[in-house]
């Protein structure tokens, strides 16, 4: 009787045990802990910059800084000599001594400072010390000149004669009397002085031998006839309205507003002046960091925005910048889509919103397991008083109900819940399974027994 019982039993189970074993791909990779792979991130690759190195030295005043290279060598000790950069913090890595700060001390200081760190080792080592890389100070030649670019230098300043000779000297057509040595500041504040090119090159006068200190800028403008109407223009316009001028020629559409944030990766393109152009990653302050005009604050803002405010900051050494910004990587904000979808898991926004509608179509809508009208749009808050919306997803993708098709914000969880009879399955199917698996074992052993005696 029991075996009677139980292959009834197990006939009864195996429509619904086939029917979870066709749910269950559906639903496997829909479980909410499981958020689907994000594709690669694709940060465009930094600009190579071009780098050259002003040979004059004066090692006696020149001070440590980040990224220069210094050698040690303690005489029949290699395990103390060595090459070591100086790091971010102005210390370097010094074998069984550990961190040495050695930024902002000239050569004869870190020496006897090394030979300190030595002496609590060893007695009367003969230590050599020698700079091997400068590359802690640099100045930057821009405009009409024959080699632009960023120039390393080995002492704490360099007259202007000897960056411009190095840069290949003016060009042809360059307006070498209103050239402008220009002190970058990170408040915005520039200090901008005006440099007679001609007077010094062609005449002698070196008061205009001005010596530039690292991070200043030296720009050669293109012609005096520009140079000059920029000045009138500058005079009777503020840079502010540099800002206003180019949101006002190209208007922006709400609907595809974006706003920069953390992680979104943008290029720069100022025309003619590939010095100031370049790819950006926006750091967790939400601020890029420009060789010109060091940090720019550019979270919150829009690319038109982000134009206008690179054009005002550029147009003090830049003539009638003409400025480009494209967002390489939209990475900043994100919404959820998790449950019953085909695709679950996290998706980059490149709005400051998106539709119910366009996030399930994104995350290969809803299986048939899904209990389309139940879903939920969740906005999650720290002090746990998170917001929920239900939506009928079933009225929005199938039915047209645009009135149902709720905007998503960045942050958002699109959940897509699973229906009863699905959960009812999921349960029953560890138990249905063996018995179907027995009841078909069963079933091929009668059918093989052989032919009647």
């Amino acid at each position: 009787m029991k075996i009677i019982f139980c292959f009834i039993v197990s006939l009864c189970m195996l429509p619904l045990s086939l029917w979870a074993q066709e749910q269950a791909p559906a639903s496997s990779s829909s479980a909410a802990g499981q958020p689907a792979q994000e594709e690669e991130s694709s940060p465009g690759k930094a600009v190579k910059e071009t780098i050259y190195s002003i040979p004059d030295t004066d090692e006696v005043n020149y001070t440590l800084g980040t990224n220069d290279v210094v050698e040690i060598k303690v005489q029949s000790h290699p395990e103390l000599s060595g090459m070591f950069p100086v790091n971010a913090a102005g210390n370097i890595q010094y074998e069984f001594a550990g961190d040495v700060p050695l930024g902002g001390l000239t050569k004869k200081e870190a020496e006897d400072k090394i030979k300190d760190v030595v002496s609590q080792y060893l007695i009367n080592a003969k230590v050599i010390f020698k700079i091997t890389d400068y590359r802690s100070k640099a100045v930057y030649v821009i405009g009409k000149v024959g080699k632009p670019g960023k120039y390393y230098i080995r002492t704490e300043v360099v007259p202007v004669r000897e960056a411009i000779i190095e840069a290949g000297m003016p060009l042809s057509g360059s307006a070498m009397h209103r050239a402008r040595l220009i002190t970058p500041s990170r408040n915005g504040e520039a200090v901008i002085r005006i440099v007679d090119l001609n007077a010094l090159l062609n005449k002698g006068d070196l008061q205009y031998n001005l010596e530039m200190h690292s991070g200043d800028q030296l720009y050669v403008p293109s012609t005096q006839e520009e140079m000059d109407s920029i000045q009138v223009k500058n005079e009777h316009a503020p840079v502010p309205a540099v800002v206003q001028a180019i949101q006002a020629a190209e208007p922006e559409s709400e609907e595809v507003r974006y706003t920069l944030g953390p992680d979104d990766v943008i290029k720069i393109t100022v025309q003619s002046h590939p010095e100031v152009s370049g790819i950006y990653p926006v750091n967790q302050e939400g601020k890029i960091q420009m060789d010109l005009v060091g940090d720019v604050y550019v979270a919150g803002l829009s690319k038109r925005e982000l134009e206008g405010k690179v054009a005002a900051l550029i147009s003090g050494f830049v003539d009638n910048p003409s400025v480009k910004v494209a967002i390489q990587d939209y990475r900043s904000k994100v919404y959820y889509v998790i449950g019953e979808v085909s695709k679950p898991g996290k998706f980059f926004m490149r709005s400051e919103s998106i539709p119910v509608r366009e996030a399930a179509v994104e995350a290969g809508l809803p299986t048939l397991a899904a209990a389309m009208r139940k879903c939920r749009l969740i906005t999650p808050a720290k002090e746990g008083k998170y917001i929920t919306k239900s939506v009928d997803l079933y009225s929005v993708l199938y039915e047209g109900n645009l009135d149902k098709n709720l905007e998503m914000q960045p942050g958002d969880f699109l959940y897509v819940p699973s229906t009863v009879m699905a959960k009812v399955f999921r349960v029953i199917s560890p138990v249905a399974e063996p018995v179907a698996s027995a009841a078909s074992a069963q079933t091929g052993v009668n059918a093989f027994k052989g032919p009647p005696q």
